[in-house]
């Protein structure tokens, strides 16, 4: 039953998810210049509370939906590997990084 249980909810966050951050953030190149300007948004600092200077620590970013975290992580020197279902949210983070000229795992 959980295998099915999560086929169902992984086609759930395939459905539209791409769109729906083009929708919220802009398109990748977009929203990569706003990260690029500053990569120490309110979005990353309360981590960077917690974490401290990131620069060469490896970061396992659980959830990493579109990549929102992960690359500010990686323009301030994490090596960076972000796990999610959604192939959508690869995508989106992967393009994001590509227009950050950061390199995310």
């Amino acid at each position: 039953m959980q295998s099915e249980v999560s086929k169902i909810n992984g086609k759930a966050w395939n459905v539209g998810a791409y769109q729906a951050w083009v929708n919220r953030f802009g398109t990748p190149k977009d929203y990569a210049a706003e990260i690029k300007m500053n990569p120490l948004s309110e979005n990353i600092q309360h981590f960077l509370g917690v974490m401290g200077d990131i620069k060469g620590k490896r970061v396992a970013n659980l959830l990493g939906s579109n990549g929102n975290k992960a690359i500010p992580l990686a323009m301030l020197g994490a090596d960076v590997t972000v796990v999610d279902i959604s192939e959508e949210n690869a995508r989106y983070a992967t393009e994001l990084a590509r227009e950050a000229e950061v390199s995310i795992n």
